[in-house]
């Protein structure tokens, strides 16, 4: 089996290291990826798609939010958190992206004290039963929309 490098937490609490890992082999539903941005909110090029993934080929570039699986150089990830790359974004521009829909998602669809004291505004995702179209009429005020958590929180 091929190796590559892989930043390591060699134990709780302690120093991270690089060292020689397996390169994975993606599992139905999978991609394997080469994240060319590393981090937990990673853009790469498509490798291998996994058994039964119509939505992805070689070479596609891609997007996601992988908590611990891009600090190497290749990853296997389940294709269902990976979005294709617009063509006019960058890797870096679109690395940002999940985590700038994840911070407007907390903000208006998270519960009061999930986080922290203020938490979310606790309206009801679009996603769920009886969101779509549930804040349809009086337009609201956004404040901040010139950021990128602004723009993705007027979107969803």
């Amino acid at each position: 089996m091929s190796t590559q490098k892989a930043l390591l937490l060699l134990e709780p609490k302690g120093s991270y290291a690089v060292r020689n890992v397996d390169i994975p082999k993606p599992g139905p539903g999978e991609l394997l990826t080469y994240p060319a941005v590393l981090g937990t909110d990673s853009a790469g090029i498509v490798k291998e798609v996994g058994e039964g993934i119509a939505t992805f080929a070689v070479g596609d570039k891609e997007l996601l939010r992988e908590p611990k699986e891009t600090f190497q150089q290749i990853t296997v990830v389940p294709a269902e958190i990976a979005a294709k790359l617009l063509s006019n974004l960058t890797f870096d521009q679109a690395a940002t992206v999940s985590l700038t829909l994840a911070t407007a998602a907390f903000g208006l669809y998270s519960k009061k004290a999930a986080f922290h004291a203020r938490g979310g505004a606790e309206l009801v995702p679009p996603w769920q039963e009886g969101g779509r179209g549930k804040y349809d009429g009086p337009p609201i005020l956004v404040i901040g929309r010139s950021s990128a958590v602004g723009q993705q929180g007027e979107e969803y």
